[in-house]
């Protein structure tokens, strides 16, 4: 009675085995195929005034800054023009220009088939309202004001190019490389007894890094002693001095004739040093190379850097 009670059970549960394997097969007894799992929908993402519903793929770029960022980023393939002073790096360099003949109605851009426009100032009223009749969204993402506000910027432009999360997560580690590369500077500086006093003339007229402005706050962060840090407006403090003075590699001559820099001990001692412009004005990874051109004067002993590989021209 037993026997024939545990056979019967196990008929059962041996049928029951066979129609749940079935059940998962096709017609042809063939097992399922498994689906890949989906991926995390980034889209549509908004920035700013925009929403894409998906990612550019012909975009135009109208600020130096955010061509650099849009390159660092690797989404340099999704450019198809750019303005005139757009000249770095040179995939992007060797795109169409937009020039003039974008304005005021904007053809230049249509003309490319363009699917956004990158800017960081608001477009002529008559060029905003032609690409908006042509269906050609334009992003406008200001210059971050201070350092710290780069995360948010190049965040930004990832979302746009990759989406919500993946864009946000590829500017945050653009931001990190780049923070860490200010980190090796600062701690370079950090070795120095007395770490040497500086300015960077922004130009010929005499205009420095004030604490107050976006270069200002690019030198604080890698550890530089700004001699003008406490001023405002761009304007050197009188009673200011500084060992060093940096300026563009083009402004070295008129600088270091600078009636206001003449009270500089920098000027006394000829040490008067130009960097690549824009490695200091444009906001993209390039920082790193401005700081790293200034250190290579600063803390001479240092072992060669990426900033070896820049223009660096000293004033004798």
């Amino acid at each position: 009675m037993k026997h024939r009670w545990m056979r019967a059970l196990m008929s059962l549960t041996l049928a029951g085995l066979l129609a749940a394997g079935l059940s998962g097969c096709d017609e042809g007894g063939n097992p399922p195929v498994e689906e890949e799992p989906q991926p995390v929908l980034d889209y549509p993402v908004t920035v700013g005034d925009v929403s894409l519903d998906s990612p550019p793929l012909r975009a135009v770029v109208l600020s130096p800054s955010l061509a650099e960022i849009v390159a660092d980023l690797g989404y340099a393939d999704r450019l198809c023009g750019r303005s005139e002073e757009c000249d770095f790096p040179s995939q992007v360099e060797a795109l169409p220009s937009v020039g003039k003949t974008m304005m005021p109605d904007g053809g230049g851009v249509a003309a490319l088939d363009a699917d956004l426009v990158l800017t960081q100032a608001p477009l002529p009223e008559e060029t905003a309202s032609f690409l908006e009749r042509e269906g050609i969204p334009v992003a406008v993402i200001p210059a971050a004001a201070s350092y710290e506000e780069l995360s948010e910027l190049y965040a930004q432009v990832g979302q746009l190019f990759a989406g919500t999360e993946t864009g946000a997560r590829a500017g945050e580690a653009l931001w990190q490389t780049l923070d860490a590369r200010m980190d090796e500077a600062a701690a370079r500086l950090a070795g120095e007894e007395a770490p040497a006093s500086l300015v960077y003339a922004v130009d010929s007229t005499g205009r420095v890094a004030t604490g107050d402005t976006f270069i200002g706050s690019v030198m604080a962060r890698a550890g530089l002693s700004n001699a003008a840090a406490a001023g405002t407006g761009w304007t050197l403090p009188e009673s200011a001095d500084a060992a060093y003075v940096f300026c563009p590699v083009e402004e070295v001559e008129t600088v270091r004739g600078l009636s206001a820099f003449q009270q500089l001990s920098a000027i006394a001692e000829g040490q008067v040093y130009g960097i690549p412009v824009d490695c200091m004005e444009r906001q993209g990874f390039r920082l790193a190379e401005g700081i790293e051109a200034m250190l290579q004067v600063l803390v001479p002993q240092a072992e060669e850097t990426t900033a070896g590989e820049t223009e660096n021209t000293a004033a004798p």
